[in-house]
């Protein structure tokens, strides 16, 4: 029950917050003032409503450093450094020395604007910005610092779905022969590296991560039983850095994967040549190789190399999906093939067709096409 107490000359409410601590509603020159401000604060405690006036006034860079620290321990280095980068970049200029509670919906929709067409970021990447900007406003609903977020029907900008950038299988051999030349030169150049060209052959007829191949344990490849277990996988830690831990990115993806023969001949003689390591692919001292360094040295070199459009390596694992797709293979073992623990994400992303493949449908399509007709005129000439 709320009420009014005397305090010198003027009237103050009182009311008891959630944990039954004793608030002040402010001080009135009238005692029906004083008990109707109190009885406002108590309605709101009751509804769930109530929000403590004092931690409302932090500054939002106050509350984000609170809560990033708690990101950091929960999420992986890689999305971490992300959020981080985003918090940095685009969302303390904008915020951070607002109170938390004078961030407005009508702010945050020009920030929205503003990130798209003045400093002129993707629209994926507004998407990241927004997103955890409403995350970290959510947990300030949570722990009742504002009344409610202002992240609530924000426009944001419109994602244009791009046609994805693939190789296709008839493409890997010039792809994979343009990474050995490339180690020759930077070997002509005094520069010698280890030959990672069969990890390409491994991304598209397994459908590994990245960090599921270059974490790949030779004690986890049975070249004998044509299989090889995915057991760990590196995983990108900051300033550069790379580590094996065991698990994936998702539980879907563990287990044992069979592999055609050819491919466990071209591992059997890569394994004769490659550097002393527990790793199946690594660089010549033996320890993991980084994703910059792979990307840079070896992957975009050899598609410029062959003239092909630059594509990141996991697109390998769209290569290995429409390889899937031709060979007729049924949803189930495509998703167990692609590591997924879901198969909704195996359908949304990965079901592709090859062009050749289409082009048989349609040919297909117009077989029956005329088939039909020629049964109706048939049929016509019959009834006549």
């Amino acid at each position: 029950m709320a009420w009014a107490r005397k305090s010198g000359q003027r009237w103050q409410g009182q009311y008891r917050d959630g944990v039954q601590n004793v608030r002040s509603a402010g001080t009135f020159p009238r005692k029906k003032e004083a008990k109707q401000a109190a009885d406002e604060q108590e309605r709101k405690v009751r509804l769930g409503e109530w929000t403590d006036p004092k931690l409302a006034r932090m500054s939002f860079a106050e509350f984000a450093k609170v809560e990033m620290d708690s990101r950091r321990i929960r999420l992986a280095t890689s999305s971490w450094s992300r959020d981080e980068a985003n918090m940095r970049n685009h969302l303390l200029p904008a915020f951070g020395y607002l109170p938390i509670n004078q961030i407005t919906k009508s702010a945050v929709q020009i920030w929205v604007k503003g990130l798209s067409e003045e400093k002129g970021l993707k629209p994926g990447t507004v998407k990241l910005c927004y997103g955890l900007l409403a995350e970290l406003l959510a947990e300030a609903v949570e722990q009742r610092l504002i009344p409610k977020t202002p992240c609530r029907k924000i426009a944001l900008p419109r994602k244009v779905k791009a046609e994805k950038k693939y190789l296709t299988i008839e493409q890997l051999p010039a792809v994979i022969e343009a990474m050995k030349q490339r180690r020759l030169e930077l070997a002509n150049k005094g520069k010698p590296t280890p030959d990672l060209s069969a990890a390409v052959f491994v991304a598209a007829y397994c459908s590994l991560r990245w960090g599921e191949i270059f974490g790949l344990k030779r004690e986890h490849l049975d070249i004998q039983a044509r299989e090889l277990s995915v057991v760990g996988s590196l995983k990108r830690e900051e300033k550069g850095r790379v580590e094996y831990s065991v698990g994936t990115k998702t539980d879907g993806r563990l287990g044992v994967i069979a592999i055609p023969d050819p491919l466990a001949v071209v591992l059997a003689h890569h394994l004769l040549e490659a550097p002393e390591s527990e790793f199946v692919f690594s660089q010549l001292n033996g320890g993991p190789v980084g994703p910059s360094n792979f990307r840079q040295r070896y992957w975009l070199p050899a598609l410029d190399r062959v003239g092909l459009e630059h594509c990141c390596f996991h697109s390998l694992k769209d290569t290995s999906a429409t390889l899937l797709a031709d060979l007729g293979a049924d949803e189930l073992l495509t998703k167990k093939r692609m590591g997924h623990k879901d198969i909704s994400t195996t359908l949304r992303h990965y079901t592709h067709l090859s062009p050749g493949r289409e082009k048989e449908l349609v040919e297909r399509m117009g077989k029956t096409f005329c088939a039909a007709n020629m049964l109706h005129e048939e049929a016509k000439a019959v009834a006549d």
